[in-house]
């Protein structure tokens, strides 16, 4: 029983995660993902995989589903620890010059960078994907460069959630406009 505790103690430390930090350098600010949910999550993952070998074998009674829950536990595990890997390279720097957003994993980081004086104007988007209950919302910042061309910057993650409103008073004091096109305040 002690093991299952210590389970729901890890679905737990999974379900706080979200926090971001806040650092502040001169005139840089970096947004980034606390490093104590990457732990959460690597923590949570190696105790589910472990977890799962203390799950009776037997297959009376509600244990028939045994296979079925170490088989669940070790993929949840897994995702967890590919999730910490995603969770360490999230972050955006804010700068006089302009915003830099770095999303994905370690080794395939996704860089999109932002320089103010080549913005004409920005158009904050969304997108609905998904069917029935399993729609998803994401949204995006459409900057529109002076050369005519147009950068999609992805605004879902935790870490652009945290520095949107600092963004957007960024380009607002670089005389920007910003036109909201999600029909949301």
């Amino acid at each position: 029983m002690k093991k299952l505790q210590l389970s729901g103690v890890a679905a737990l430390c999974l379900s706080l995660s979200g926090c971001v930090d806040k650092k502040i350098n001169g005139d840089v600010t970096t947004f980034s993902i606390a490093l104590w949910v990457t732990a959460a999550f690597v923590l949570g993952g190696c105790g589910l995989i472990y977890g799962s070998r203390f799950i009776p074998k037997r297959t009376d009674g509600w244990f028939r589903f045994s296979k079925r829950i170490r088989l669940t536990m070790i993929f949840v595990g897994a995702a967890c620890l590919y999730i910490s890997l995603a969770t360490v390279n999230d972050r955006v720097t804010l700068s006089p010059s302009g915003f830099t957003e770095t999303t994905g994993l370690i080794v395939m980081s996704h860089v999109h960078e932002v320089r103010f004086k080549d913005i004409e104007k920005i158009e904050i988007t969304k997108e609905v994907s998904g069917i029935g209950r399993s729609q998803t919302t994401n949204y995006f910042m459409l900057c529109y460069e002076k050369n005519g061309d147009v950068k999609k910057v992805p605004a879902s993650s935790q870490s652009m959630q945290s520095a949107f409103p600092e963004i957007i008073r960024a380009l607002q004091a670089s005389g920007i406009p910003v036109f909201n096109k999600t029909g949301e305040p």
